[in-house]
């Protein structure tokens, strides 16, 4: 009759797969539950037994956990715990400065990227943004900002803007911009590549769109 039920602390789940495997038999849990169960175990004078599985972090921070295991003729054991720290990637937003602009004219493109951890720094930090084909880096390119002492490529006359090497302490963040110029009429719909650090991995992409328009059809667009 040995068992325990392991409640996972909030923020951790188990993964799909669950990568459950090992040599205790009444081991279970279920892809993306918050618990994992060991029942009806029979465990000889001396003997031992052990499984593992895969954990998925949901949120950052510390995570403790604790789990006490029972049996039949001999009562409740000692506590075991464990800790774990779940890291956060870098989060990325970006947003042009106008909703629409005409041909030649120009708006600004503005990055901003925060480290959510409260006590984590994160290094290498880092992404790129092919901005669409109706729009080119201005000349200059107007770049203001910076972002933890990381480089910024943003080139006139190209349509590449990155950032690479960048380190934002715990719960920090950093904002640059620069000057894009309209050369194609229609709405430009701009998706930046993943961000990344050397700490919390991959983070989710941005967007943003502005339309450029002809001076006929921003007139119109005005009366």
């Amino acid at each position: 009759g040995v068992a325990f039920t392991d409640t996972l602390p909030a923020g951790l789940v188990v993964a799909t797969p669950t990568g459950l495997v090992g040599t205790c038999a009444g081991a279970s849990t279920a892809a993306g539950s918050g618990t994992v169960s060991l029942t009806a175990t029979t465990l000889a004078p001396g003997a031992s037994c052990t499984f593992s599985l895969n954990v998925t972090g949901t949120t950052p921070g510390l995570k403790n956990n604790s789990v006490t295991p029972t049996s039949t003729n001999g009562g409740s054991g000692v506590a075991a715990t464990a800790s774990l720290t779940v890291i956060a990637p870098p989060a990325l937003t970006k947003a042009f400065g106008v909703p629409a602009i005409v041909t030649g004219g120009t708006t600004s493109l503005t990055f901003s990227i925060t480290n959510a951890n409260t006590a984590t720094t994160l290094t290498g930090i880092g992404f790129t943004d092919t901005i669409p084909a109706g729009l080119v880096i201005a000349t200059p390119n107007g770049l203001t900002g910076s972002c933890g002492g990381g480089s910024i490529v943003a080139t006139a006359g190209t349509n590449l803007v990155s950032l690479s090497g960048a380190t934002l302490n715990a719960s920090a963040n950093c904002t640059f911009a620069v000057t894009v110029t309209g050369i194609t009429v229609g709405a430009q719909n701009n998706t930046t590549s993943t961000v990344s650090s050397v700490e919390g991995g991959s983070g989710p992409v941005a967007t943003a769109s502005v339309t450029v328009m002809t001076p006929a059809q921003a007139a119109a667009a005005l009366k």
